[in-house]
């Protein structure tokens, strides 16, 4: 049976994923992982202490999976940094994805350091899942935004082929940008008006699309839409899944270099950071 990895903490948050994480594993046929990691930069005793509370809170919460949800269900309580082990019992056990609860905001340390659903996202040789929402049904509508580039096609193939998102609806997104005031200007001059100019850029964005669309090979595609961008693209990405009412956004992100994952990273991690609806970032 496939596996789904399931980080908690033992707060308010870790319920929330926990229930996703069983939604998930009823409609996909999966076996549930629960994992905690205890910090290992504190005194031994310290670290003792909190190894002994989290393994028997653990085989708690493994026993209300298996006894209330009737899943196959295990534990384990590792010490270390919380990503670097979460990855690393990932990649032990073979997980098919690493399943998070909600960010809780820390803007400093978000700055200069990175949540940790961003440092386990860049690493990560599994999708992982953020559940920020609550979790009520399967994803109905899940948001695809595309800058028709290969991560984005890769992606898609991977989030439209996952087991629990069979029965899902996807909406392909493209955000265009609009040309520079030097272009408007020339068009201007031209004789053509403003609105032409933004239907044609529309229709050329559309095609694209389109065209990105049958390369990758997708016959479950339900929606596809273009948009122009009118400000910050994770604020755009945000008003058009809460328009469109999506339950999850799926996004890709890059293991191929500095600059990849910087590029890409600006909005992979904007929508971590801040979007309070489900987000799936899928590796490259």
């Amino acid at each position: 049976m496939p596996v789904l990895l399931v980080a908690v903490d033992f707060s308010p948050r870790s319920d929330r994923v926990l229930r996703r994480a069983s939604l998930i594993a009823r409609s996909g046929g999966y076996d549930l992982f629960l994992v905690h990691v205890v910090e290992s930069d504190q005194a031994q005793q310290q670290v003792d202490m909190q190894l002994a509370k989290a393994e028997a809170l653990l085989a708690e919460m493994g026993a209300s999976v298996r006894d209330a949800d009737g899943l196959r269900c295990d534990c384990r309580v590792r010490v270390g940094t919380r990503d670097e082990a979460v990855i690393m019992l990932a990649q032990e056990i073979g997980a098919e994805m690493i399943l998070l609860g909600p960010h809780r905001q820390r803007p400093l340390r978000d700055q200069f350091v990175g949540t940790l659903a961003e440092k386990i996202a860049r690493s990560s040789p599994a999708p992982v899942l953020v559940a920020n929402g609550l979790p009520t049904a399967a994803y109905n509508l899940v948001m695809l935004p595309t800058d028709l580039h290969l991560a984005s096609r890769q992606a898609s193939k991977v989030a439209t082929n996952l087991r629990f998102l069979r029965q899902s609806q996807f909406l392909f997104l493209h955000m265009y940008e609009t040309v520079g005031s030097e272009m408007a200007a020339r068009a201007m001059a031209s004789g053509s008006d403003d609105d032409e100019h933004e239907r044609e850029e529309a229709a050329k964005a559309r095609a694209e699309l389109e065209r990105f669309i049958s390369s990758c090979g997708i016959d479950t595609v339900h929606r596809a839409e273009v948009r122009a961008m009118e400000g910050l693209l994770v604020h755009d990405l945000t008003e058009a899944a809460e328009q469109h009412a999506a339950d999850l956004i799926a996004v890709a992100t890059s293991n191929k270099g500095v600059l990849e994952r910087i590029a890409l990273g600006s909005v992979t991690s904007g929508l971590l950071r801040s979007c309070e609806r489900d987000v799936l970032v899928i590796p490259r």
